[in-house]
């Protein structure tokens, strides 16, 4: 597992996966219909970057360990998009309701 998360081929593909879920983002429009095929497409993409992510995550996790995982500070950031992309998909809002 150790050599898979390491190798050049994995960081390569995660690297396509960050600028094309990127792009996925900044295609978005809040106000755009809910309904529209636009915006159904691009959640669906977006949720399938966001378990890519997910999975690279726990890859790393059983490949590294927590402690050494959360020594990388490139890690620390990857975790809080995985946090973030987990709470987009439960539909977790802040403030009041």
């Amino acid at each position: 597992m150790t050599s898979l998360v390491e190798s050049k081929r994995f960081d390569n593909v995660l690297t396509c996966a960050i600028v094309i879920s990127s792009i996925i983002l900044a295609l978005d429009n809040p106000l755009r219909n809910p309904t529209s095929l636009m915006t159904r497409t691009l959640q669906a993409l977006n949720m399938t970057f966001a378990l890519i992510f997910i999975v690279e995550f726990i890859l790393k996790v059983f490949a590294h360990g927590l402690h050494k995982y959360f020594r990388e500070m490139w890690n620390i950031l990857d975790f809080a998009a995985v946090i973030a992309s987990v709470m987009d998909m439960l539909n977790v809002t802040g403030g009041q309701r």
